[in-house]
């Protein structure tokens, strides 16, 4: 599938499918709002946050070498989880806390997770040793979380410690559910919500398919949100898409960018 020829049939079909629930917690894809049409010359941007990172320090290099502007999500207590966010923040790369928080099925969030029957002071002080459990980091990302996303309560004492500790939050959008973006807005913490989840489905034509559609996205209103994972197929795919968006007229920028 070629990049610069995105706007099929097939393609269109897709655009507006629910998409499949993956490994850990389905994606949904964010309601459409309005938007101004970009003005004519105009680069679109697009930002690519890459989530999970923390276990596995050769799929970071590959990713690292891929593109100066990709944004990194780090697990907090990983085995690399410390060396990756120094080695990226050294690079000049955003880095995020992928912060965990319980889903609403079994799947276990990992190390340092949020979980729905904690009290509010219990959520304050693990958010709080997560934050601090990595270096340099900008902003913060929930980890699976529909079922903490869909509270405004637990939002609130978490993105109130996001807004204390200075950085931005983005959406990760893992449940229709979510009230993360609203109340970060709400707050006056600086957000972003994701439009486009690349590897729901770990096939390398759908992840084609997904960039595909961050190009769509990008040139309808000027800038678009893509979360993926450092798995093969992804990055084979990313390093194919990355090669054609100058002709495209895009733009990867760093996610710190389209945050407001």
């Amino acid at each position: 599938m070629g990049f610069s020829v995105f706007v099929t049939n097939q393609f269109l079909n897709r655009i507006q499918r629910v998409e499949r629930p993956e490994r850990h917690e389905r994606k949904v894809h964010p309601e459409t709002g309005s938007v101004s049409k970009p003005l004519v010359g105009h680069r679109d941007k697009v930002a690519i946050l890459i989530d999970d990172l923390g276990a596995n320090m050769k799929a970071y290099k590959r990713l690292k070498a891929m593109d100066p502007h990709l944004s990194y999500a780090i697990l907090p207590f990983q085995a690399y989880s410390k060396k990756i966010a120094e080695d990226a923040h050294a690079n000049h790369f955003d880095v995020l806390l992928h912060l965990p928080m319980e889903s609403e099925g079994r799947e276990n969030p990992g190390k340092g997770a949020i979980y729905h029957n904690m009290t509010k002071d219990a959520i304050l002080s693990q958010t709080r040793s997560d934050i601090h459990a990595l270096p340099y980091i900008q902003g913060v990302n929930n980890h699976m979380g529909s079922r903490i996303t869909s509270n405004r309560g637990e939002m609130e004492v978490i993105l109130n410690e996001v807004k204390s500790q200075n950085l931005f939050f983005v959406d990760s959008r893992t449940t229709a559910e979510t009230v993360a973006f609203e109340v970060a807005e709400e707050i006056g913490v600086k957000s972003a919500e994701r439009q486009v989840f690349l590897d729901n489905d770990d096939n390398l034509e759908e992840i084609k398919g997904e960039l595909n559609r961050l190009i769509k996205l990008s040139h309808q209103h000027g800038t678009a949100v893509a979360i993926g994972h450092p798995r093969r197929n992804t990055m084979k795919a990313l390093g194919e898409f990355l090669s054609h968006l100058d002709q495209e007229g895009i733009d990867v920028v760093p996610i710190s960018t389209l945050v407001r």
